[in-house]
């Protein structure tokens, strides 16, 4: 790729997290030769985040987006993709990943190799042929392994098995689309549903999607899971509900 590179990490009290995933960024994405630009939306930390990205801003490409109090995942990939949409440009990428480690930066760069390929939307699967997950509460494992299942049979997209990982690599022109068609509302859902809705967006809106195997290190997180279970998969199975509309 040519254009910059928009890392999206969402936090909500990741300070410990991001002392490590940041300039784990900066190495990876510099030793890649990227133009990048990281944008941390803290979604009303009470920690000490706001302060560590003041701290790194001098030696590290990165803008803080803030919620002043919790608004959810969902709201937080919105803050940023609105903000990537309001200032990238055409031949740039975006990224998403989670601020709490489990989601490597070393496979960003073959991500972005993928989306070079042809594709719109590279999504970062463990389940696919060379992925893994270690780490994994079994509850969490099970509910994933079915929500997605139901993905697969209700909306089936070519190139999709995985639509629950928020690792994806987008196109500027793809989310470009999904903006024309929804607007600001290309994220409804601010909990961790609304990273799967975007994407369903965007395979409604024509992207040609792929998968790039990688290892999820579910032990590496610094913090309990933000994820409560039952909530979020009551959110998943009202977001199925809706994929209809969108083909």
């Amino acid at each position: 790729m040519t254009g910059t590179l928009f890392i999206i990490v969402p936090a909500y009290n990741e300070e410990k997290a991001l002392t490590t995933l940041l300039p784990d960024l900066k190495r990876t994405l510099g030793e890649a030769g990227f133009a990048y630009h990281i944008l941390a939306v803290n979604d009303g930390s009470s920690d000490q985040t706001s302060q560590l990205l003041k701290s790194l801003a001098a030696g590290i490409r990165v803008t803080e987006l803030r919620h002043e109090v919790n608004q959810g995942y969902g709201a937080s990939l919105k803050t940023g993709f609105l903000w990537v949409l309001a200032h990238a440009r055409p031949g740039d990428v975006a990224v998403s990943l989670d601020g709490d480690t489990t989601h490597e930066p070393r496979y960003i760069p073959p991500m972005v190799a993928r989306l070079d390929e042809g594709y719109d939307i590279v999504t970062a699967s463990y389940d696919m042929t060379g992925g893994q997950a270690t780490g994994v509460p079994f509850g969490r494992r099970i509910a994933s392994r079915y929500v997605n299942l139901l993905f697969k049979l209700v909306s089936p997209w070519k190139g999709v098995s995985t639509y629950t990982n928020g690792f994806r690599a987008y196109r500027l022109e793809i989310l470009q689309e999904v903006h024309h068609r929804y607007s600001d509302h290309l994220i409804t859902d601010s909990g961790f549903p609304g990273g799967t809705e975007l994407f369903l967006k965007a395979c409604a809106s024509g992207a040609r999607c792929a998968e790039y195997p990688f290892h999820l290190h579910y032990e590496n997180r610094c913090a309990d899971s933000k994820i409560r279970i039952f909530d979020t998969i009551t959110r998943y199975l009202r977001l199925l509900t809706q994929t209809a509309k969108w083909r």
